[in-house]
């Protein structure tokens, strides 16, 4: 009788396991969600939803499309790509192959060990706790708790076929907004629903094909951070009347403004024209902003 119950709760083990080892780290096609931003500077806050689009090859890879509605009204950047190789995600935020692709997540990870969360401030965290998460459709799923050990504190839990909870894709550090995830669903129902802000609305989302916007232009800022001189390289092109080179601080105030006529340039910034600290670079064109970075003067 003992070996019996024995063997019974090693094949319920081992089927939670099997469960959990057999969902995707990316979400599945139609997945939908719903995210909180909260912007540190002004306090506002502002909702955002998501939808995961089918595949595309870009720069030879296959990836999938996460459209996003509200990015504008949001401030927030336009839709990545994703791809997944085994138990790791990768990403890219540009379809023109000059963006360089990085490591978003990796569920093979156990505890004990670190992984790079923030790609811009080389933000580390390490693994303190691996599970399995019943989800609210019944699924189960893999979740990885990290911890940072450096820059800012956070916690971070992945979830198989979510991502971060409290981050959406990877942790960006302040100023940049503060992203919580309100809900999750796929084809199987509601996945994730967050209990505190207890709201959930994925209707009337736009799927729209912003793969063709993506290529139109690009924005390169080399070296960064730097300490004499950078430059930021941009192109784009489409028909405008009007682009822009802006580059503000944190507070918003714009610090320098250069118009550029060509479609491909650059502009070159001198650290005597700063103090030393964090800026954000912005290519806008026709009075929309494009695509922004973050720029670091080191003195």
């Amino acid at each position: 009788m003992k070996k019996t119950l024995l063997f019974f709760f090693i094949f319920l083990f081992a089927l939670a396991e099997l469960q959990a080892q057999n969902h995707l780290p990316l979400p599945t096609d139609g997945a939908q969600w719903q995210v909180l931003m909260n912007d540190p500077n002004s306090g506002e806050f502002c909702t955002a939803k998501y939808f995961y689009e089918k595949d595309t090859i870009v720069c030879g890879y296959n990836y999938s499309v996460i459209s996003l509605q509200n990015y504008q009204e949001c401030n927030w950047w336009r839709p990545i790509l994703l791809r997944s190789v085994g138990d790791s995600v990768f990403g890219r935020l540009y379809t023109d192959c000059i963006g360089s692709e990085y490591l978003l997540y990796d569920f093979s990870l156990s505890i004990g060990d670190t992984f790079i969360v923030s790609k811009n401030f080389n933000d580390t965290a390490i693994v303190t706790n691996v599970t399995y998460l019943t989800m609210l459709n019944g699924q189960v799923r893999k979740k990885i708790t990290l911890n940072s050990i450096n820059w800012f504190y956070y916690v971070y839990d992945w979830i198989e076929g979510i991502g971060d909870l409290t981050s959406l894709f990877y942790k960006y550090n302040p100023p940049d907004p503060v992203l919580k995830l309100l809900c999750f669903q796929d084809s199987s129902g509601l996945v994730y629903k967050d209990s505190y802000w207890n709201i959930c609305d994925t209707t009337n989302i736009t799927v729209i094909n912003e793969i063709k916007q993506l290529t139109y232009y690009n924005l390169m800022i080399y070296p960064n951070p730097f300490r004499g001189i950078s430059k930021i390289i941009y192109n784009y092109s489409i028909a405008i009347q009007e682009a822009q080179i802006i580059i503000y601080d944190l507070t918003g105030r714009i610090v320098k403004l250069v118009d550029i006529a060509d479609k491909t340039g650059e502009v070159k910034l001198s650290c005597n024209e700063f103090s030393e600290g964090f800026y954000f670079c912005t290519l806008r064109l026709d009075g929309v902003n494009a695509i922004t970075k973050k720029i670091v003067l080191i003195k």
